[in-house]
Order: C-alpha cells, then sequence, then structure tokens
C-alpha cells in the first residue's frame, strides 16, 4: 500500500525536462549552514489553531550540504511546498473560523526559492491565495493547478531517479530486515491482543542495532493504538537521526497518533502543523545525509521527494465531521482491516 502512495505522488510530478536555470544561486541557500531543528521547543511556542505563513515554515538545514544542483533542487521543492502546504493551512482558518489571516499570508518569502521561474509562478499564487483571504468565501479558481503544472515542467522525478516498481517493492521490502516479520503480522488477526505488548517490546529491545527493523516494529505496534510507548519511540527514531527506507511512513504514523491522542479529530480540533513539519525536516535532514553518504541510492532521492511533498494535517480533509488525522487513521489502520476481513472469509 506504502508503495502504491510513493508512485502516486512520484508519477505526480513527473514531466517533461526543466531548465536549469543561472539564477539559482542568487537565492540564499541553507544548505551550508548548520541550523539544528530544536522540536519539541517549536511545540511549546505553539499557539492553538494559529496561522502558518508568518511563521519559520522554511528548510532548514542541520548539516552542511554539496550546493550542487540535486541539492539546490531538492531544498527548493521542500521549501515550494512548505509554502504551498501553508497557504492552504491558512485558509483552512479562514474557513472553519472566518479568522483574519492575511496580514500573515502576506509575509509568505518566496526569495528562498532558487530557480527563478518557479519563484515567480509561486509568487502568483501567493497573490491569488492573499486576495482569497480577504473574501468570505476563498476560493482558489485555476491557481493550484497552473502552478502545479509549472511544478511538474521543473521538477520531473524522472530527471533524479529511475526506480521502477518492482525495484522499489524489491528495495522497499521489510521481510529482509526484519526476520520474525511474518511471524508478527499474525497479530493483525486480532485473535491475540493480550500478547501484542509483550511481543512488539521485546522485538523493539532486541533491534536496537538494526533501523529497519526498528521501524518496522514501532510502526506495527503503534498501528494497533494499545499504548502510547511505539508513538514516543517513533518520535526518538526520527529525532536521533536513524534511517530506514520507510522514514517517511515512520513520520505519517506518528504524526496522525500524535494528532489523535494529543489535539483531537475534530474540523475545530488545533493542528500544529508546524511542529509536525519540524519533525517532516528533521526526517528529510537524515535522508539528505544518507545521500551525502550514498548519491546514487535512488530510494533515498525518492523518499525525500514523497516526504517533502506530503500535504499538512488538513482541517477540512473531505470527512463529514473529522481532520485529516480521521482519513490518515483508515487509510494506516486498513491493513489491519483487510487481514481481518481476509480470515472472516
Amino acid at each position: 500500500m506504502r508503495i502504491v502512495t510513493i508512485m502516486t505522488v512520484a508519477l505526480c510530478l513527473i514531466g517533461c525536462q526543466g531548465k536549469k536555470n543561472d539564477e539559482a544561486q542568487k537565492a540564499q541557500s541553507q544548505l551550508s549552514a548548520e541550523n539544528p531543528i530544536n522540536v519539541e521547543k517549536v511545540i511549546e511556542e505553539w499557539k492553538e489553531n494559529d496561522t502558518m505563513c508568518d511563521k519559520d515554515i522554511y528548510f532548514h538545514a542541520e548539516n552542511k550540504y554539496p550546493s550542487t544542483q540535486l541539492f539546490l533542487d531538492l531544498e527548493d521543492v521542500r521549501n515550494i511546498y512548505a509554502i504551498v502546504f501553508s497557504l492552504f493551512d491558512d485558509l483552512d482558518l479562514k474557513t472553519r473560523f472566518d479568522a483574519d489571516v492575511t496580514d500573515a499570508m502576506k509575509k509568505i518569502r518566496t526569495d528562498v526559492i532558487h530557480d527563478e521561474g518557479i519563484r515567480s509562478a509561486l509568487q502568483k499564487m501567493v497573490d491569488v491565495c492573499v486576495e482569497a483571504s480577504k473574501t468570505d468565501e476563498p476560493y482558489l479558481n485555476n491557481a493550484g493547478g497552473i502552478f502545479m503544472n509549472e511544478m511538474q515542467k521543473r521538477y520531473p522525478l524522472d530527471n533524479y531517479t529511475d526506480v521502477s516498481m518492482e525495484e522499489l517493492a524489491k528495495q522497499t521490502d521489510w521481510h529482509q530486515d526484519v526476520k520474525d516479520m511474518d511471524e508478527a503480522l499474525k497479530f493483525r488477526k486480532r485473535d491475540s491482543d493480550d500478547k501484542i505488548p509483550e511481543f512488539f517490546r521485546k522485538r523493539i529491545k532486541e533491534s536496537q542495532e538494526n533501523d529497519e527493523a526498528l521501524a518496522f516494529y514501532l510502526t506495527e505496534y503503534s498501528l494497533y493504538g494499545i499504548d502510547e510507548l511505539p508513538d514516543s519511540l517513533l518520535a526518538d527514531f526520527m529525532t536521533s537521526g536513524r534511517y530506514s527506507h520507510s522514514i517517511d511512513y515512520v513520520w505519517r504514523v506518528w504524526r496522525c497518533h500524535y494528532q489523535a491522542r494529543n489535539c483531537g479529530l475534530s474540523t475545530y480540533s488545533d493542528i500544529p502543523n508546524l511542529y509536525y513539519n519540524a519533525m517532516r525536516d528533521k526526517c528529510l535532514n537524515t535522508i539528505l545525509r544518507r545521500i551525502v553518504v550514498n548519491p546514487e541510492d535512488k530510494i533515498a532521492i525518492l523518499n525525500f521527494f514523497y516526504l517533502a511533498s506530503y500535504p499538512d494535517m488538513e482541517r477540512l480533509a473531505g470527512t463529514l465531521t473529522g481532520n485529516g488525522a480521521m482519513a490518515e487513521e483508515i487509510s494506516l489502520s486498513k491493513v489491519l482491516l483487510d487481514d481481518e476481513e481476509e480470515e472472516e472469509e
């Protein structure tokens, strides 16, 4: 299921070759800086149902990275999505609470984008969003679609990685890293819940030297929602700089459960996307460090694109009563429900 989702996002990013712009170097890059991300400070300073656009939403490099075209493009991709999602977050505040978000949205900075053409297109979208925020019912018309067409042309995924479905499935198969994965998956039948904590806690303890196995056991244990231990350990996994080929999935599971347990599932609930994105950027830095060590790691590059472009937690997520965490919970737990139905048949 995770593979299908990755490829769906990947296909959305594929387009024809974009022109490398000499103006790219003019934007201020964070790649040569060392700016550690304090995720706990972010959540401590967050105000309930606050705006995003007037905050420091931009990518922070925790290490010094090469100023090559690849790394400049990856930095751009993250900053572009951070800006777009923040605009949508604040428009959601306007829609749900009739909040005055115009002044906050005017503080968006597009000068962090290296590519001049994309920077100009993005600024046009920002201007449309600012004007929409002044109306009673914010509506973007086709501004989002126009900008995404520009994104597809400038950052086609096949310029950076050419991973096939078969190769992706093989390299991200946890069976090669988790010896007793099939035994763990048997718990999805939910016929022995009392044994789940003991089994997974033991495996988590034994997997401290195997990041892939640890990521599997933490996310799998977390899906059952039995206790909060795996959720806190998932946060530790991400802040410690551990790498997994499924680090994007680790972040999704953690974010979903944090929202559900600490903030709520209502469209009126607080949604601290600034906190979630600080943790996202922690993971993106981990991926960049991986790419520095192994520039040919196509899965790592794909993971960066996927995680950087995964939408913020939405307030109005298309469900009748709940925010994005409700839909995400259903999506993440679908593997458990599918196995239960399979067993009943």
